[in-house]
């Protein structure tokens, strides 16, 4: 009779497992899910974009490396969830990234009222070393990135001047490498604590949309700046790879992702087999995580070349 109690018990808690597993897995992707929440943005449906940016939380844990969402998410919580833990979590998850600056901190305060907070001090504290950086600096780094994104995001979808918008988009990667190199020449390296680590982001992919022996000298003064903590270490990773595969060489830390003859492959990668040990010495999380934000369940390789 115990045996088969026990047979029981085991034989539901692995249904349960099982119901678990399936569950997590009908969760669609994170980039699936971000883009579910802009529409319903778009669309004025802030609940519906509210209760997709808690799904993708949840499931996935936004980030500052997810900086628009990361800043939707947190206005939304404001607005539907005030003084909450949530709200709290959210507050501190952002002021400890180092894009956010007293500028950003005033605005929260100005917007949502967070100075009144019991735990207000204690984010000021935390922001307070960053200062306010230079405006300037990155608001032309936003004013690149969107002409980019712009072209960028118009190439793919089926559009009849698609080599006219191809041409366009080098012409802009060609004057944005020319003003970021007078940016940096006048104003200094885009640092974390100069631009914030969101116009770092941008000023890192206007680099590694750039000719490559800019982004390999981009690289080579982030590399020092990224030891003394002043500059984002994963981007690193990214333009490590780029860099490498530019000169004809398999990539280190598996980040960089192309589609050719329709199949979505990572470019060659050096050693596999320690793949997330050099992503964990950056910083970068598991390969198994990176390939779940474009819906792969299988790590293929393009051949090399």
């Amino acid at each position: 009779m115990r045996k088969f109690f026990l047979s029981v018990i085991f034989t539901l808690a692995a249904c349960l497992v099982a119901s678990a597993q399936e569950s997590h897995s009908s969760i669609p992707p994170y980039d699936k899910l971000q883009s579910s929440a802009k529409d319903a943005l778009k669309r004025q449906e802030y609940k519906a974009a509210y209760n997709t940016y808690c799904l993708m939380d949840s499931a996935y844990g936004i980030t500052s490396a997810d900086y628009e969402s990361m800043m939707y998410f947190m206005w939304l919580t404001h607005s539907y969830n005030p003084g909450s833990e949530d709200e709290k979590s959210l507050m501190f998850r952002a002021v400890n990234s180092k894009w956010f600056d007293m500028a950003q901190l005033e605005l929260e305060a100005a917007n949502y009222g967070v100075d009144t907070l019991d735990y207000w001090d204690e984010l000021v504290a935390i922001v307070t070393p960053r200062g306010y950086q230079d405006t300037l600096y990155q608001n032309r780094l936003l004013a690149m990135t969107r002409a980019d994104q712009a072209l960028r995001n118009s190439i793919g979808n089926g559009s009849q001047n698609e080599d006219s918008l191809k041409a366009a988009l080098h012409e802009v990667e060609v004057r944005n490498e020319a003003e970021l190199k007078q940016l940096i020449a006048e104003r200094g390296f885009p640092t974390l604590t100069r631009v914030g680590s969101l116009c770092n982001d941008y000023a890192t992919y206007i680099a590694q949309h750039s000719e490559p022996e800019f982004l390999h000298w981009f690289l080579e003064q982030a590399k020092p700046a990224a030891d003394n903590g002043l500059f984002d270490l994963s981007w690193i990773a990214y333009m490590t790879d780029r860099d490498l595969i530019h000169q004809g060489k398999p990539q280190l830390y598996g980040t960089q992702l192309t589609t050719i003859d329709g199949i979505t492959a990572f470019d060659p990668i050096e050693e596999i087999e320690h793949l997330d040990e050099r992503r964990a010495s950056i910083g970068l999380g598991p390969i198994a995580d990176y390939m779940k934000l474009y819906g792969m369940t299988e790590l293929k390789t393009h051949p090399v070349k």
